[in-house]
């Protein structure tokens, strides 16, 4: 699409450089047209101020203002985002380059689940994550990670000795060790782990006696840690 209206700007165009994610102050025409043109074709701009219009197309974001500071938001297809401060001026019009000499966003892409695929339907999926869970054959793409923070459950009187969570693109897995340290026979039933989060709960032994060990499997939606998320 041809834009001859931006033709009266090209003469002397501000360029803004942006070098950080800091907020940029610009100089805009306050009674007529101030056009942007982005690094980028343009998924969004906005403006809290309800003195501002924004309208933006391809690569272009166009402006018209009051007399009063405001501001305005532009994302990108690529996923930068801009933050200007908008100073209006006197001049009759202003067409601003913006100039983005930060890397480019890359979007990390979340690679297909391996059981999802190999398991044809959705109970048999889980059937597979426990099944490989208890044979130490879960893909490679599952990161394993100590709890810590071990949760005792108040009605069962077993020892907690290890407790592992496997992450998966779309399933992860809880695994606990449990040991019987009392002098009784104990009895645990899948419902008593279940917190409304499990998907599927298997007890590889629900009558423990004294000394006996168990592993419970709690299936549940992949939760992204933070670092992760830092990196998306």
């Amino acid at each position: 699409m041809a834009h001859p209206s931006l033709m009266w700007a090209q003469d002397s165009p501000q360029q803004v450089d942006i070098v950080d994610d800091r907020t940029i102050t610009v100089e805009v025409s306050q009674s007529g047209l101030t056009v942007f043109q982005l690094p980028d074709v343009v998924q969004k701009a906005v403006s809290s101020s309800r003195d501002v219009d924004v309208k933006f197309e391809g690569k272009y974001v166009m402006v018209t203002m009051g007399k009063d500071l405001a501001d305005l938001v532009t994302l990108t297809k690529s996923g930068q985002a801009y933050v200007f401060v908008l100073h209006p001026t006197e001049q009759a019009a202003a067409m601003i380059a913006v100039i983005d000499h930060r890397k480019p966003v890359r979007p990390k892409v979340q690679k297909p689940d391996p059981i999802v695929r190999e398991a044809s339907g959705y109970v048999e999926q889980l059937t597979t994550i426990i099944q490989r869970a208890a044979k130490g054959t879960l893909p490679a793409s599952y990161e394993q990670e100590s709890i810590k923070d071990q949760p005792r459950y108040p009605w069962l009187a077993l020892t907690i000795e290890e407790a592992q969570v496997f992450r998966g693109p779309r399933y992860q897995v809880v695994v606990y060790a449990l040991k019987n340290d009392t002098d009784h026979r104990q009895t645990m039933q899948e419902r008593e782990w279940n917190s409304g989060m499990q998907l599927a709960i298997a007890i590889q032994k629900e009558v423990i006696d004294p000394g006996q060990r168990t592993i419970v499997y709690l299936v549940e939606m992949t939760e992204r840690n933070q670092k992760d998320e830092s990196s998306l």
